[in-house]
């Protein structure tokens, strides 16, 4: 139909989308390729939301469709290959140098970060890092951070030594993270448990007299003496570990606290 009318390849449809915007939305990998390198359509046009096809693609997490798009500027098909990374920038936010960061218009996100949750059955630090490589070159134009869990995988030391794990990563490890990550322009958030999620500090009879109800060892009671303390030791020895001038962010957790101010102490508090 389009090699008989040309003409309906600018149609507009609902919210002002094109039929690139369209096939973007839809994962149609051929079709968006017919229509860059067979059709005169607007390659950058915005919708009704102020969004471009690429856009639109990285929303719907069609990344193969986003590939089409930048491969077609490389090829130089409608612009010069010198206008490919100015493309790239404008449609990511995305600074030489600095890492990718999703459009801020309000659809799409700044950043989009990988949760790596290292507890329970964590790789061996060779396949971790092959993963974080694989991670951040198949998604180049999209992941822009890493955000790490440990738990007791990471290598505590001082009053808090009984709390790792002996398979524990090293800190020469994680030294080696921070390297690898910063290399690759990404951020790096720490995720440490403050309130809930503590059973692998409070089962340790060392810090049993912290927990929230002295039955279970899922939450800390911030009123009890040295808790706080306590807190404070793990956060800053994961973020000194990356080096505090590396960490990004850092994630204090803080989720399904289901027994929080229920202990005497925290009764009587929020009384």
């Amino acid at each position: 139909m389009l090699k008989c009318e040309p003409g309906l390849v600018h149609t507009r449809l609902g919210n002002q989308n094109s039929l690139l915007h369209l096939a973007a939305k839809q994962g149609k990998t051929n079709l968006v390729r017919y229509l860059l390198k067979k059709t005169s359509i607007e390659r950058d046009s915005l919708n009704l939301f102020r969004q471009t096809p690429f856009a639109v693609a990285l929303q719907e997490g069609n990344l193969e469709v986003c590939e089409v798009i930048r491969h077609h500027l490389e090829e130089g098909k409608s612009k010069g290959v010198d206008d490919c990374e100015a493309f790239v920038n404008q449609h990511l936010h995305r600074a030489p140098g600095q890492g990718a960061s999703l459009r801020q218009d309000g659809f799409t996100f700044k950043d989009v970060l990988v949760h790596v949750d290292l507890k329970g059955a964590p790789p061996l630090f060779d396949f971790l890092v092959r993963y974080i490589e694989y991670v951040t070159n198949r998604f180049e134009y999209l992941v822009t951070g890493f955000v790490f869990e440990f738990e007791d995988m990471f290598p505590f030391e001082g009053h808090l030594k009984c709390v790792a794990s002996s398979k524990a990563y090293t800190r020469e490890q994680i030294k080696q993270l921070a390297q690898l990550l910063k290399r690759k322009h990404l951020k790096i958030v720490v995720l440490v448990q403050t309130f809930g999620h503590l059973e692998y500090v409070l089962k340790r009879s060392r810090f049993a007299d912290y927990r929230e109800q002295a039955d279970n060892p899922i939450s800390v009671c911030s009123l009890k003496r040295g808790s706080i303390e306590m807190v404070g030791s793990l956060i800053s020895q994961v973020v000194e570990a990356f080096g505090a001038s590396n960490v990004d962010y850092l994630h204090i957790g803080a989720d399904e606290v289901f027994n929080f101010a229920t202990c005497r102490e925290c009764a009587l508090f929020a009384s």
